[in-house]
């Protein structure tokens, strides 16, 4: 007995004519005929009766159809899974990102945009030395980095020795520093600071987070913090921000994403003690032998006006409130 034998009979069954379901299996009368009488000899009992309206279920072929239709339905649903197999895998894209918050941002306006395509995405946060080696182990279509200009040869060259092309999207060649609620400055009309003034306070930064940093330390003249506090996860960085009077020095890349108001910090301008710090620069990288895919293009896309209209929009509202409280300040001589 055969599966194809039980498709037989249900379709013999279904068109109550041999030469209709040889037509409808693509078969010939006789092959179907000589296939029936097999089974049925094999059975040892007929399945079917012939009159002149053509071919009815015995008593015993119904009881036998009973049983059949459950099979074929099982047949049909294990071809279905195999059909799902042959299928081409899903895509798989991923991000891999330095500390950077605007990745995760993206995500859901980059699910949105393909969510009638299978693709599998994913999300790494790394390192500038992660950000490389997913790159190179094509664990990641796209990398994101948040870098010092001052050692811009030595970080083009790493990327140059992995295979990689970079592209910069935004420079600044400042500093800021985000505090929050319980530092005692955070209710001052302070728009710039001075290290000097935050040399008491613990600095937060991340663990290992870019090989130019000890290097800008020493240029910025914040290696000399004697309290420091280093995280390798954004909750805890987040948090402690949050929850004590520690301090982080980061460049636009890192903050401009922050809602001073809705998230409860202050973003102030480091003022540099040392005037040849070169700034930092971001931007993206991908393997110079992998074009990008289509979500990928649409990714970097999304990643270049976002970013820079981000930038934009962080300083109008820093010259706007500058300009409050200048207002502000003066208001109050007049009083």
């Amino acid at each position: 007995m055969k599966i194809t034998q039980l498709e037989q009979i249900s379709e013999i069954a279904a068109t109550r004519s041999l030469g209709q379901a040889a037509k409808n299996l693509y078969i010939s009368q006789p092959a179907l005929s000589y296939s029936l009488k097999t089974l049925e000899d094999e059975l040892g009992k007929p399945l079917f009766s012939r009159g002149r309206n053509g071919v009815e279920l015995t008593d015993f072929g119904k009881e036998f159809l009973i049983y059949v239709r459950p099979i074929l339905e099982q047949w049909e649903l294990l071809r279905k899974i195999s059909g799902s197999i042959d299928r081409e895998p899903p895509e798989e894209f991923g991000v891999s990102s330095a500390y950077l918050p605007l990745p995760r941002d993206l995500l859901p306006e980059l699910l949105e945009e393909w969510k009638d395509c299978d693709i599998r995405f994913s999300l790494y946060e790394r390192t500038v030395e992660g950000v490389v080696q997913d790159l190179a182990r094509r664990r990641s279509q796209i990398g994101i980095v948040n870098t010092s200009r001052l050692l811009d040869r030595r970080n083009r060259e790493i990327f140059r020795q992995n295979g990689l092309t970079y592209t910069p999207v935004y420079k600044d060649d400042r500093n800021y520093v985000v505090i929050g609620p319980h530092h005692p400055l955070f209710s001052s009309d302070l728009e710039e600071v001075t290290l000097e003034m935050l040399r008491s306070y613990p600095l937060l930064s991340y663990a290992d987070i870019l090989p130019s940093f000890p290097y800008d330390y020493r240029i910025l003249g914040i290696d000399s913090f004697r309290r420091r506090i280093k995280v390798d996860d954004r909750v805890a960085y987040d948090s402690l921000i949050a929850r004590t009077d520690c301090v982080t020095i980061c460049n636009y890349g890192s903050c401009f994403y922050l809602d001073e108001k809705e998230q409860n910090v202050r973003i102030l301008v480091l003022k540099a003690e040392n005037d040849s710090f070169a700034g930092y620069e971001i931007g993206w990288a991908r393997r110079a032998d992998q074009p990008l895919t289509p979500v990928g293009r649409s990714f970097i896309e999304k990643f270049c006006r976002m970013t820079r209209q981000g930038m934009a929009l962080r300083a109008r509202l820093m010259k706007t409130c500058a300009a409050e409280k200048a207002a502000g300040a003066a208001e109050n001589r007049e009083k």
